[in-house]
């Protein structure tokens, strides 16, 4: 009989071994998949986006969706999130790839390439991919670029190179005053023309072409500048660049500026310039002469 309890309780002893051993491989199953879905909650994370034009650019008029710009060196630009670098790639059709360029992201994550499109008069498709940082490349589950785990931009540009469209001119077209309250004709007793009643935060609309910055100055007078602004325009130009004005009483602020030539018609620039870079400009078509209300 002392045998038989021996016995039943080596038995005993086996089953509470494999039951360890097997609850200790389930659990570090769990934990590796834990793991697995950190990794890839960690990997969403990995994006490129606002990829974008900088070059100024034409629609097509044979295809809106077809960009034609008056050089071959174009620029682009994204915002990337745990990307080390972008590459931008220029193709014909899937396969033809006529070009790559990369540039790696500030510390706020935009990043801008440079890219030169080898041939004039032909359509190409611009892609991007961003590398991914070191620390996200372990069990990476999403696509490549040359072998390396990477993320694309959701969307593509169409373009063609056109220098001989040179007739693209730098100007700021059209500028808008947004917010004001209303206009005053007689509100300068000196005369100059009619001013603009406006609270002290205003929005000015800005529609241009070949110009990759906008800079807005709201001067006292010729030689008195308060403040000044920038904004760059999208892809169609457009730009909306707000402003808060300081307090006064009874001052009539001008708001008045230049845009700035974009880098590809810049070259041998004879127009006017800025500051002590000579940075080539174009004037806006006009200013506004604007006062806070309640003055």
């Amino acid at each position: 009989m002392p045998r038989v309890r021996i016995g039943l309780v080596i038995i005993a002893i086996l089953i509470v071994g494999i039951f360890l051993t097997t609850t200790g491989s389930c659990l570090d199953s769990f934990k590796t998949s834990d793991d697995e879905v950190a990794v890839s909650e960690a990997q969403a994370q990995v994006t490129v986006t606002g990829f974008e034009l900088v070059t100024p650019s034409t629609p097509d008029p044979q295809d809106a969706t077809m960009k034609v710009a008056a050089t071959q060196d174009i620029i682009v630009r994204a915002h990337v999130e745990h990307v080390k670098e972008l590459f931008v790639v220029a193709s014909r059709g899937a396969r033809d790839v006529d070009a790559v360029a990369s540039a790696k992201p500030d510390a706020n994550g935009d990043v801008t390439v440079k890219l030169h499109l080898p041939k004039t008069d032909t359509a190409y498709t611009l892609q991007a991919a961003g590398k991914v940082e070191d620390k996200l490349r372990s069990g990476w589950q999403g696509g490549f670029f040359n072998s390396e785990p990477a993320v694309p931009a959701s969307n593509a540009i169409s373009i063609i190179a056109r220098p001989s469209s040179s007739t693209l001119r730098p100007a700021v077209l059209d500028v808008e005053l947004l917010t004001y309250d209303h206009v005053d004709p007689n509100y300068d007793p000196r005369g100059g023309g009619p001013v603009y009643i406006v609270p002290a935060d205003i929005v000015v609309r800005f529609r241009t072409t070949g110009v990759e910055e906008v800079l807005l100055d709201v001067t006292l007078s010729a030689t008195t500048t308060l403040l000044s602004v920038s904004g760059r325009p999208d892809a169609n130009g457009n730009v909306e660049i707000p402003l808060h004005l300081p307090p006064s009483t009874g001052a009539i602020f001008v708001l008045q500026g230049q845009g700035v030539v974009a880098q590809a018609l810049a070259r041998d620039w004879r127009g006017a310039v800025r500051g002590p870079t000579n940075i080539p400009v174009v004037p806006f078509p006009r200013g506004f002469r604007v006062a806070l209300m309640g003055n």
